[in-house]
């Protein structure tokens, strides 16, 4: 199992940050990380998000209110490449909060592909939680 784990304080409201979030329609103006994303952030409802280099289907696990939006992914099939990506936004103050983006991966690819995918995912949440962040703070 690896987990790949990063977070930004973000001086808005946790109702902007998540309002932001949820805002797929969007993405392709602000999100240097995921270009795109189809369908509804509903649980158990499949999602279309479109990477830089990979679309893949997903598969909303959790989503709680203006807090926390998770998803299940794999690659091809199960047991393959298998991941939860999860955002959580915690509220500081009325207008700071600590929002975190993170994703598990588990599966027989996991340990082969372990450096790349650290590597790789680590930048991609900076770069998607800094831009994040950027629109938020500049409304």
């Amino acid at each position: 199992m690896l987990r790949v784990y990063t977070e930004i304080i973000i001086e808005a409201s946790a109702e902007e940050i998540w309002t932001n979030l949820l805002n797929f329609a969007e993405y392709d103006r602000w999100n240097p990380y995921i270009k795109s994303i189809e369908g509804n952030a509903k649980k158990d409802e499949f999602l279309i998000v479109q990477f830089p280099t990979v679309k893949m289907k997903t598969k909303v696990n959790d989503i709680i209110e203006k807090h926390m939006l998770s998803w299940k992914g794999k690659m091809v099939i199960n047991g393959l490449l298998d991941s939860i990506h999860v955002f959580r936004i915690t509220k500081i103050s009325e207008n700071c909060c600590l929002f975190e983006q993170y994703e598990t991966f588990k599966g027989i690819m996991t340990s082969f592909l372990a450096r790349k995918i650290k590597t790789s995912a680590q930048a991609d949440f900076t770069k998607m939680n800094t831009a994040l962040k950027r629109k938020c703070e500049n409304r």
